[in-house]
């Protein structure tokens, strides 16, 4: 409870631009959620923390924060807080806070990224362990769920929802 607490005081002083109060009640929040070891709550004061180090002047600081809280996403499946990390890295980005649409899964949206990265659907099997088939049918899925018509549009939709992998694929 002290947690959440905390982490709601954290939105509202970084809403109101009190980054320095924000930032203390963030890390109360993630020494809270540590303590308790509840990932999904972890990851959401990671996020708060990690964009409020960002407009604080810690860019590597922030780095380091949003990293953890990708890992922690992604060690755990945890497809309930990608849309608040989506957010947080396109908010350090400059690009806005895009997300994901409700349109599409969590491995639709790494196809999805890896296609704009201008990876062949062979490329993209290989990086994710999938057969070639399976991108196809995951490709004319998000094709159909999105209206689009080609990899071009695709692409688009991509970048403008802040889908890119965060590094460079292998």
């Amino acid at each position: 409870m002290d947690g959440t607490i905390a982490c709601n005081q954290g939105d509202l002083a970084r809403a109101q631009g009190d980054d320095a109060a924000a930032e203390r009640h963030y890390e109360r929040a993630l020494t809270c959620y540590r303590a308790s070891g509840n990932t999904h709550d972890i990851v959401l004061a990671l996020c708060g923390l990690g964009v409020v180090a960002h407009r604080l002047g810690q860019p590597g600081r922030a780095a380091r924060l949003l990293h953890e809280a990708e890992t922690l996403v992604t060690a755990a499946g945890n497809s309930q807080r990608l849309p608040d990390l989506r957010a947080a890295l396109a908010a350090v980005s400059g690009h806005g806070t895009l997300g994901p649409p409700a349109d599409l899964t969590v491995r639709q949206a790494e196809i999805l990224g890896h296609l704009a990265a201008g990876l062949s659907n062979k490329a993209i099997a290989g990086e994710l362990h999938l057969q070639v088939s399976t991108v196809e049918r995951h490709l004319a899925t998000i094709y159909r769920n999105l209206g689009l018509a080609n990899r071009a549009q695709a692409t688009r939709f991509a970048i403008q929802h802040g889908l890119l992998p965060r590094r460079a694929p292998r």
